[in-house]
């Protein structure tokens, strides 16, 4: 059980560790421009620790989680937790 615990966390931190803010945007981009309703090129990604990276532009901003077996889900929008 102990090792089945000491796994979860080494592939969690590894697995959002991976990703920069701009490898974020390379793999998300379009999908927060969408969800933001704001162009691309105007978004801005940055690491903000815990697996988690925030995305602002166009005077919104979002926080995405990333999840273990599900990836990044998005878990706020201008501070308001989305509707499920």
């Amino acid at each position: 059980m102990r090792f089945l615990l000491v796994l979860t966390v080494l592939v969690t931190v590894t697995a959002s560790g991976c990703f920069t803010p701009q490898a974020f945007m390379n793999s998300m981009g379009d999908r927060t421009s969408f969800e933001l309703n704001c162009p691309r090129e105007k978004l801005e990604a940055v690491d903000i620790g815990g697996g988690a990276m925030g995305v602002t532009g166009c005077d919104r901003r979002a926080v995405y989680q990333w999840v273990p077996n599900t990836g990044w889900v998005l878990a706020s929008v201008d501070g308001a937790t989305p509707e499920r």
